[in-house]
């Protein structure tokens, strides 16, 4: 029994040194920095691709650790799983945001004791979502520009595909090595990352991380891009990078690249200058509804047989400047090139719910036009006709010499 006296003083002793601890004033917060998660676009009602995440930091600058933060929503933009969260060792907080129903920007707040900020997301109409990542070295500008480009399509393809969800020891292909792993460990309907690369062998590379089958080909929905800087500063200073990207946001869904049996008459196989065609019904009907009805060079809808640009757009000569054209830089830098029905419906016929409605009022350039380009050295803004080469990784880690502009 002469044990027992000393372990309660013990017990006492620790129980009131932590109630000391518990009673330190709470540290002050002069600065509440956004570390990531501001800016995200994502389907009413959905939980954003991304957590929030924020930093405190003390009046010296330092991380405030210990520290409570609350987050907080008016009704119409969503809510929080967590309302408080105390800041871990370097001072920072996370939660994840759904957003409300309410289209267009949605605001969440957070509060120290002593001061507020605020974060953005935008909730848009559609449930299809392109998740776009982009590299620390874009500017805000950038960015928002390629955002454009991605989301030009969310606008036409709208109905929701299952989400694809990483095992927790999930390690990406070879090709993907370098890319980022979702921080929620899923990938909701098509995720695209670019990053900056000064090493690269091309201007741009794309490697498709992961992709699944549709009842007519493959369904890809992690592209990773990676460009040069010089690559991005002529898309920048030429106005060129949102329709750029939304160019090749066309090609991740598939456009082109994993169309399968749905391409006729292929130049790989039938040779340079074979009519090489798209005829799925709805997507020719699109195409003689836009003035190719009284087109009789060939099979419709024809598609490139030219050597660089062969069986992955648009025919040029034939189509313009049609964001799937694989003369689409013909137009002037800024005049966003149009995302017609003709490729809204091609999108369909890959197995995508679409809005024909949403596509861009657009014609045919007239018979011969066009032509005229071919003989041009180069097309507007000293863009060569012929565009910039690059690499293209499949899903099968086949590399293939290709050309995008």
């Amino acid at each position: 029994m002469s044990f027992g006296a000393p372990r309660l003083g013990l017990l006492a002793v620790v129980v009131l040194l932590h109630s000391a601890c518990l009673m330190v004033p709470e540290e002050e917060v002069f600065e509440i920095e956004f570390v990531s998660g501001d800016g995200q676009i994502q389907g009413r009602e959905r939980q954003l691709n991304e957590p929030v995440v924020v930093q405190a930091l003390d009046e010296d600058g330092h991380p405030a650790s210990g520290v409570e933060l609350s987050f907080s929503t008016d009704p119409p933009s969503g809510s929080v799983d967590f309302n408080s969260v105390t800041t871990d060792s370097i001072g920072r907080a996370s939660v994840w945001w759904t957003l409300g129903d309410l289209v267009g920007r949605q605001i969440l707040t957070v509060r120290s004791r002593t001061l507020g900020a605020a974060i953005s997301a935008t909730a848009r109409e559609s449930d299809f979502d392109v998740h776009l990542v982009t590299d620390p070295g874009f500017t805000p500008e950038q960015v928002e520009a390629m955002r454009a480009g991605t989301e030009r399509w969310t606008d036409v393809i709208t109905g929701d595909i299952p989400d694809f969800r990483l095992p927790p020891d999930y390690r990406p292909p070879s090709r993907c090595l370098d890319a980022k792993k979702p921080t929620s460990g899923a990938i909701d309907d098509m995720r695209i990352e670019v990053r900056i690369r000064a090493d690269l062998s091309a201007p741009m590379v794309l490697a498709f991380c992961e992709a699944t089958e549709s009842p007519v080909s493959l369904r890809p929905f992690w592209l990773y891009i990676q460009v040069t800087p010089s690559f991005v500063q002529r898309l920048h200073s030429e106005s060129r990078l949102r329709e750029w990207m939304a160019h090749t946001t066309g090609h991740g869904l598939g456009y082109g690249l994993f169309w399968g049996s749905l391409l006729h008459n292929p130049v790989d196989e039938a040779g340079v200058g074979a009519d090489t065609h798209f005829p799925d019904p709805a997507t020719v009907a699109a195409f003689d509804a836009a003035g190719g009805a009284a087109w009789t060079e060939g099979t419709k809808v024809p598609v490139e047989n030219a050597e660089e640009n062969r069986d992955i757009h648009w025919r040029g000569d034939v189509l313009g400047h049609e964001i799937m054209s694989s003369w689409y830089t013909m137009g002037m830098p800024g005049d966003n090139p149009p995302l017609s029905a003709i490729t809204v419906q091609a999108m369909a016929a890959l197995g995508y719910e679409v809005d024909v409605s949403m596509a861009d009022p657009y014609t045919l350039p007239a018979t011969g036009t066009m032509a005229e380009w071919d003989l041009e050295p180069h097309g507007p803004g000293g863009w060569p006709v012929h565009g910039e080469p690059a690499e293209l990784i499949y899903d099968r880690g086949h590399i293939v010499g290709i050309v995008y502009r």
